[in-house]
């Protein structure tokens, strides 16, 4: 069964998936199994530790920003249009079922369940007492960051790889 979101973008033309090629707004992409995330992840663990986080943060940032930049001009809608379009393309991408909580031009609160990273990071076996999600951090980061003009820090608050209901990420302004 096709997503309805799915169904709209390719009847619009911005989800195509042809000749070996899956573009999804004017972006190439792939679909790889989440195990092939595992194995790239085990491989950064063991020889960055926990400095992966910073790097999974980083890449999740500049995506982020990237993502927004390039379609700011291409889409006009609203701030709100945008963002529930955006999260409605993580969600598409298998980033996990993210909801925008509540929102103000000086705080989001963003809930995220079926993380992708909490299942690669339990499925390693990793021992850590810290969240998991760095990427979807960065990737809420550079997102309202480049929709305010201005730096926005993200901050996992709660995440399920330390047993708590959902994941939840604070967005605020940095100080």
């Amino acid at each position: 069964m096709i997503d309805e979101y799915a169904k709209k973008l390719i009847n619009v033309g911005e989800l195509k998936i042809t000749s070996g090629v899956l573009e999804m707004f004017g972006r190439r992409g792939i679909l790889l199994p989440i195990t092939s995330y595992q194995y790239l992840f085990e491989i950064l663990f063991k020889i960055f530790g926990e400095k992966i986080f910073d790097i999974l943060y980083e890449c999740g940032f500049k995506h982020g920003k990237t993502s927004v930049i390039e379609s700011r001009e291409k889409f006009k809608i609203t701030r709100r249009e945008y963002l529930d379009n955006i999260i409605r393309a993580g969600n598409l991408m298998g980033l996990g079922e993210a909801k925008i909580i509540s929102i103000s031009d000086k705080k989001i609160i963003i809930r995220l369940t079926n993380s992708p990273m909490v299942e690669i990071f339990k499925k390693m076996g990793i021992k850590t007492k810290r969240p998991v999600d760095s990427f979807e951090e960065g990737i809420f980061s550079g997102i309202f960051s480049e929709i305010y003009r201005t730096k926005m820090s993200s901050k996992e608050t709660k995440c399920v790889f330390l047993n708590d209901p959902y994941c939840e990420f604070i967005i605020e302004r940095q100080k």
